[in-house]
């Protein structure tokens, strides 16, 4: 069970639920799977997504390395980066156990801690709809990012189902082919009375 910080709205909570149960059942798969580090960065992640007012299909997309590999390219070097250095996981101390624990958790921002700062924003409200108000443009910035992120994986996934659907059609037929022929010579082979 995922827990989270007591300052959600309830109401928007209520209103997430599918988006919260999608997250609950990757998280618990990667649990499953003995991936701890993954499945925080899964959670963190998403929820963020959901509190900067990212759609619910937008957030199933994101996976564990979905920070690292989406959206740290599109924000490099603009002011959302310098804004995402005070959540650096290199400005915490080193207590040198990362490599004894076998810490390779490759998103190199506290999404907890980022999180966290989004919701004290005293200014934050939420419209009837969802979207966040009040958020500082780092924030507004970084919502767009992940938005874009999101809508560009999927739209390559979906790509690549379109390209992938002939070869499985090819491949259909080839078996069916194959049965079609294999009847036919259980039929030439069966002698006529």
């Amino acid at each position: 069970m995922i827990y989270l910080p007591q300052k959600f709205h309830i109401a928007l909570l209520i209103r997430k639920k599918e988006t919260l149960k999608n997250l609950d059942e990757d998280y618990q798969r990667l649990i499953n799977e003995s991936d701890l580090v993954a499945a925080e960065g899964l959670k963190w992640t998403r929820l963020t997504a959901l509190i900067l007012g990212v759609n619910k299909d937008q957030i199933r997309s994101m996976d564990e390395d979905f920070m690292v590999d989406q959206v740290i390219t599109r924000i490099d070097g603009d002011e959302t980066s310098t804004f995402l250095e005070d959540f650096s996981k290199a400005n915490g101390r080193d207590d040198g156990l990362d490599a004894l624990l076998d810490n390779d958790d490759p998103c190199p921002y506290d999404m907890r801690k980022l999180l966290q700062t989004a919701l004290s924003d005293k200014n934050l409200q939420f419209t009837d709809d969802d979207m966040p108000l009040g958020m500082s443009k780092q924030f507004d910035r970084l919502q767009e990012a992940m938005t874009d992120a999101a809508d560009d994986k999927i739209l390559r996934s979906k790509r690549q189902g379109r390209l992938e659907s002939p070869i499985k059609i090819v491949q259909e037929l080839r078996l069916k082919v194959a049965e079609v022929e294999a009847q036919f010579e259980d039929l030439v082979d069966t002698p006529w009375v």
